[in-house]
Parts: C-alpha cells; sequence; structure tokens
C-alpha cells in the first residue's frame, strides 16, 4: 500500500496512532471504540505534515497562504519596477545614448555588434603546432609515447592454447606409426 499524505487519523494521548483513511466515514467504528476507552481520543486530518480539525481548514489555510505569498510577490514586483529609472536614463540620471560606451562596468571589449573584429584566418592543422611549418602527425601518433594493449604478450596465436593443454595433460604426443 503506498504511503498516504492526507488523511483522517485518531490521536490517543497526543499520539497519533496507525489507523488512517481517506474517508472519515471508515474510520468512525474504530473511534467510537477508543473513545469509549480512552475519552481523550481525537479525530484529526493530516495534510502538509500538520493535523488539521477538518480538510476544508488545511485547504482554506494553503489557499491564504498562496495569496500572501502572491501579494508578496506583486509588491516585491512594483518596488522593484519603481527603482527602475524611467525609459532612456540611466541609473546615474544620464542619458543612456550619452554615456561612454566604455562605461559598462566591464573591461574593455569588442560588443557583439561590433563590426571591427579582427578576420579570422584559415584553420591551421590541429596536429601542427602555430607558427611552425612541422609535419602533420601520422595515425598512430599518442601522447605519450605508445600506447599498447598490456596482456598483448599473455595472447597466444590461434590453436597455441590447445596443443600447450593437451601436452600438458595428455602427455607428449605419440609417435604416428
Amino acid at each position: 500500500m503506498p504511503p498516504r499524505f492526507a488523511y483522517w487519523t485518531i490521536i490517543l494521548d497526543g499520539t497519533p496512532t496507525s489507523f488512517r483513511t481517506r474517508e472519515q466515514a471508515e474510520l468512525l467504528p474504530t473511534f467510537n471504540q477508543l473513545k469509549k476507552k480512552n475519552p481523550g481520543a481525537i479525530m484529526k486530518w493530516f495534510s502538509g505534515g500538520t493535523l488539521w480539525d477538518s480538510p476544508e481548514q488545511a485547504s482554506e489555510k494553503r489557499r491564504l497562504e498562496r495569496e500572501r505569498l502572491y501579494h508578496e510577490a506583486r509588491a516585491r514586483e512594483e518596488r522593484a519596477r519603481e527603482a527602475r529609472p524611467p525609459d532612456g536614463q540611466s541609473h546615474d540620471g544620464q542619458p543612456q545614448d550619452e554615456r561612454p560606451s566604455g562605461d559598462r562596468g566591464q573591461p574593455d571589449r569588442p560588443g557583439p555588434g561590433d563590426l571591427d573584429r579582427k578576420p579570422r584566418t584559415a584553420p591551421r592543422p590541429r596536429s601542427a603546432a602555430p607558427g611552425t611549418g612541422a609535419p602533420r602527425r601520422s595515425k598512430d601518433w599518442r601522447p605519450g609515447g605508445e600506447h599498447r594493449d598490456s596482456r598483448d604478450r599473455y595472447k597466444l596465436p590461434p590453436g597455441e592454447a590447445r596443443k600447450r593443454w593437451k601436452r600438458r595433460n595428455l602427455g607428449p604426443a605419440k609417435p604416428k606409426v
């Protein structure tokens, strides 16, 4: 049975019991029996990690919380909008068009629209060092030397393992007559 995260439960002596159900009517007979033995038994709705008197109370509280968060977010947006300078003005009061171009709070570097970029040269081969007339490396070249499988020295040619096994287990080959 999957865990339930919103259910009716019976509380005995301030401790929740394992009696849980989605419908209150299903739990009433058990609750009435427990109430006879323990008058302090109460039935509560558990939802969102909190005990409530009813599901309606829990949903109303969540609705109010959502509205409060919404209004706080709107107020924050409104304060941010009021703090912004009017269109065409910068934070220091100068019109944006008259500000020096390098005054962006960034080091001087070409912007995305600058057309005075250095033209790109032809791509150089990856294997050749820049500015040298070094020849291209062969296909087998690897940095750090040769990369061989270390298990290669233990690999045998086809049929050799079978011959060794026969020699070891069946003894020397008998001469054919």
